[in-house]
């Protein structure tokens, strides 16, 4: 068994080493420019420090950052009068416990405590309440807070410090990264077909779909889908409803464009061409079409396949009733299915194959090549979230 006295002395050890490394960090954090990257990493390093000197003291009984108040020694009338101060900036802010604690990262049950004074809060909870912007609290608002125990820097550094103790590697950027793509994966996650059937939900990962149907695209934005055993698409979502500061600050990021990957997104969504369907078809597929039919010998069957598809792209009248109105994808199935032409090689069977083939995936193409029919999907409208 090792001898008492000796363990004692390296904890004492400890302590001195530790109350040194964070004196030479804060003296070298103050020869730099205060809002240097360097400065805040020594910062942020001497908090991490302090703690240890904190935890050596009490010869390691207390975990780093959780002790009870460790900053000063307290009394009733501090802890009742911060409880009503706290109380008082959430009422100012809007914010009911609950969202209080959601921005904090904490309980809404600490937050209770706090306020009605029944526990001291301890250094941790304290420094995420001062890093709630919308509360306004300063650090020596805090009960016990002194000069000696004050944190240095911003929210930020207080972040990186504790970021630290999960991994030296994990940076603040590299976690609002993250955030960003998982809030961008998950809006991307589900979108709404729209078929002559009508319109459902679809996921975009493992291409199941919704069981039942919608008339809008906005109500089978909400229709449940029962995905695929393997696909990530719940999961994500499920983190992402458990933790809905993932979404908050990822909105942050966008509306900031502080970092590269922020700046690429917004650049992507912007460059991005949304592509219009009539039927199974785009219009690119469907003017590309209409351009080859003018190359081939003009004669009653390909003029009224030329005359659907202009009327498809609001260049003419609907074939089959010049006034009535413009192309919709019901009128279009109509004509595909229940008008019967009396002849092949008439204009009216023309108008009839073009009709077929934009509103069914596998029909053939209405002139004279085989074409192969392009976007066998139904088509895409938008995005809708999980």
């Amino acid at each position: 068994m090792p001898d008492s006295d000796d363990i004692g002395g390296k904890w004492q050890e400890v302590t001195r080493l530790a109350a040194a490394l964070a004196t030479a960090l804060r003296n070298v954090a103050s020869t730099r420019d205060q809002d240097s990257a360097g400065a805040s990493a020594c910062l942020a390093y001497a908090t991490i420090a302090d703690e240890v000197e904190r935890m050596s003291r009490d010869a390691g009984q207390g975990p780093i950052g959780d002790s009870v108040c460790p900053l000063a020694a307290t009394t009733r009338q501090q802890l009742v009068a911060f409880g009503k101060l706290l109380r008082d900036k959430r009422n100012q802010a809007g914010l009911s416990r609950m969202e209080l604690a959601r921005k904090a990262k904490i309980s809404d049950a600490t937050v209770k405590f706090v306020e009605t004074a029944k526990h001291p809060p301890s250094r941790q909870t304290l420094l995420r309440l001062v890093n709630v912007p919308e509360l306004g609290l300063k650090w020596s608002e805090t009960p016990g807070a002194t000069t000696q125990s004050a944190p240095s820097g911003s929210a930020e550094i207080t972040t990186a410090a504790a970021l630290y103790r999960v991994d030296s590697r994990v940076a603040v950027s590299l976690v609002l990264d993250a955030f960003l793509l998982l809030d961008e994966i998950q809006v991307s996650l589900a979108y709404v077909e729209i078929t002559p059937h009508g319109a459902r939900k679809a996921c975009a990962l493992c291409g199941m779909r919704s069981p039942s149907w919608a008339k809008h695209a906005d109500e089978a934005a909400k229709l449940p889908i029962p995905h695929a055993a393997p696909c990530v698409a719940p999961l994500l979502a499920s983190v992402c409803q458990r933790n809905p500061v993932i979404t908050e600050l990822a909105k942050e990021e966008r509306l900031a464009q502080r970092s590269e990957i922020s700046i690429q997104i917004e650049a992507e969504r912007s460059a991005a061409r949304i592509e219009r369907f009539l039927g199974c078809r785009s219009i690119g597929e469907v003017a590309a079409h209409l351009a080859r039919a003018a190359e081939e010998p003009r004669d009653e069957f390909r003029k009224g396949a030329s005359d659907l598809l202009l009327w498809a792209l609001a260049m003419g009248p609907c074939p089959v009733e010049p006034g009535g109105d413009g192309f919709t994808e019901t009128r279009a199935s109509q004509i595909a299915y229940k008008v019967k032409p009396a002849a092949d090689g008439t204009r009216l069977s023309g108008i009839v194959q073009a009709a077929q083939w934009l509103v069914a995936p596998t029909a053939r193409a209405p002139c004279g090549r085989e074409d192969s029919p392009a976007g066998k999907l139904p088509r895409r409208v938008g995005h809708a979230d999980p």
